[in-house]
Order: C-alpha cells, then sequence, then structure tokens
C-alpha cells in the first residue's frame, strides 16, 4: 500500500511485520517467523505467520494489519526525512563515513564548505 511492505506471503502462507502494537497478541500466541536461508544460514525476518486462529478471526486480523501498515508507514516517512550524504549521488557509505569524521555531517554543511574545502578536510583527517 503506498509502496509501503507491511505483509509478505512466502510459501502460500502470509506473515504481517511485527510491531509495538502487535507485541501483546504476538505473547498470547507465539509467532512463527518468517525465515529464510542466506549464504547458508537462517535470517530470521520481522515479520509472523498468520495462522488458522487468526484467519478466523477476521476483526483481529484486520487491527493487527493496520497496526502493520501504520508502523511500516511511520518507519518509512521517518527514513524520508533522514536525508543521509550516502543518499546523494556518487556518494557511498565509506566516504560518508569518512566526511563525518571529518565533520562533514550533513548535506548543507557539504554544499557550504564546497568540494576544495571537504577534500582538505578529508585528507587532513586521514592522511595517506
Amino acid at each position: 500500500m503506498e509502496d509501503t511492505v507491511f505483509a509478505m506471503v512466502a510459501n502460500g502462507e502470509l506473515y504481517l511485520r511485527a510491531c509495538e502494537q502487535s507485541v501483546p497478541y504476538c505473547v498470547k500466541h507465539p509467532p512463527v517467523w518468517l525465515t529464510f536461508m542466506k549464504c547458508g544460514r537462517p535470517v530470521m525476518l520481522n515479520y509472523y505467520r498468520v495462522d488458522e486462529s487468526l484467519w478466523r478471526d477476521q476483526q483481529q486480523l484486520v487491527r493487527l494489519s493496520k497496526y502493520s501498515l501504520d508502523a511500516a508507514m511511520k518507519e518509512k516517512h521517518s527514513r524520508i526525512l533522514q536525508h543521509r550524504l550516502k543518499d546523494l549521488p556518487n556518494m557511498t557509505f565509506h566516504l560518508e563515513t569518512l566526511l563525518n569524521e571529518s565533520g562533514i555531517k550533513d548535506e548543507n554543511m557539504l554544499r557550504v564548505l564546497g568540494a576544495k574545502m571537504c577534500w582538505l578536510r578529508l585528507r587532513q583527517s586521514n592522511p595517506c
């Protein structure tokens, strides 16, 4: 919904994204977590399987789905508001880290200082 993932289907089963509001349900009904293999190791995702009892309780299913959607949209919105240097064109996570170590914390500071001053700061804090 609105390019926001709050549920997943895997192996014919529906999984809802876990969130703070779904904790009471997950405590009462121990969940089966969505797990996949990566490099031969199991990776557990923050999605719990919709079991038969939840399918039968449509009201609870809709409520938990809404909680999952709301939490996913809230997280997505907060990520959009977070303008990180690595999100700029031709910027990597490593370069963002080096700039942070040089005291350049955001896009505004990068633009105000300019390319030459930023380069000099990088050289000063990371001599070859």
